[in-house]
């Protein structure tokens, strides 16, 4: 029951966000689609429900992300 919950929430907020697409403007689909994803991360399993504190949020998660480097994972101690 609890997954069929996260599954209306997240289709909820892809429509939302599908929504405020304009009809004959190109879109990036990578970044459009990463930025979906990264809000329907934060609000469902973050749990960040506050307009700021989402800004907030995904300006940290975005700056982590773009600062990870594939290449560190041949460190040893990065592995798992």
């Amino acid at each position: 029951e609890s997954m069929r919950l996260y599954g209306e929430r997240i289709k909820t907020l892809a429509q939302t966000q599908l929504s405020q697409w304009q009809q004959d403007k190109v879109y990036d689909l990578y970044a459009a689609m990463k930025n979906v994803t990264l809000d329907i991360i934060i609000r469902i399993i973050f749990g960040v429900h506050d307009e700021t504190q989402l800004g907030f949020v995904k300006e940290k998660t975005l700056r982590f992300l773009n600062s990870y480097t594939p290449s560190l994972m041949f460190l040893p101690l990065l592995r798992n």
